[in-house]
């Protein structure tokens, strides 16, 4: 049995309250295979929106640089508690799972680690998010159960 040795791990997070349990597993995974980790945060996508019968472009612009702003400092917050460098702390806009899956190829991590929500039965083991990184990712993908 071939043992696969991580060099460049992506942590994707969603903030959540179940975030700590899922950067622990990254970072003692990272620790363990001597790798590099970095992490993702990604905004979802709002579309515009309509004020007044008008599309509030400026309105519609502020609020999401302000959403980004905001999970930047979040994320730093987050992310300083596994060591993970500033530089190594990524917050997009989009899909979650595309810019998961994206970020993955472009940057070439060997494995995506993801929080998986477990209700009942295998197949509801995975979230959305996480069965869409599995499904689109060319690199390994670790659930983490939440």
């Amino acid at each position: 049995m071939q043992t696969i040795a991580y060099q460049n791990i992506l942590w994707a997070t969603d903030l959540g309250e179940h975030g700590e349990l899922v950067g622990a597993r990254a970072s003692d995974l990272a620790q363990r295979y001597a790798a590099s980790l970095s992490v993702i945060h990604v905004v979802a996508y709002l579309p515009p929106f309509e004020l007044g019968g008008e599309l509030a472009l400026p309105a519609y612009a502020e609020i999401e640089a302000q959403l980004v702003t905001q999970a930047k400092l979040r994320l730093e917050k987050f992310a300083l508690k596994f060591n993970v460098e500033t530089k190594r702390q990524v917050v997009v806009i989009g899909s979650p799972r595309y810019e998961i899956v994206r970020m993955a190829r472009e940057q070439n991590y060997d494995l995506i680690i993801v929080g998986g929500r477990s209700k009942h039965g295998l197949g509801l083991l995975l979230g959305s998010v996480a069965d869409g990184v599995l499904h689109g990712a060319n690199c390994d993908v670790m659930a983490v159960k939440v």
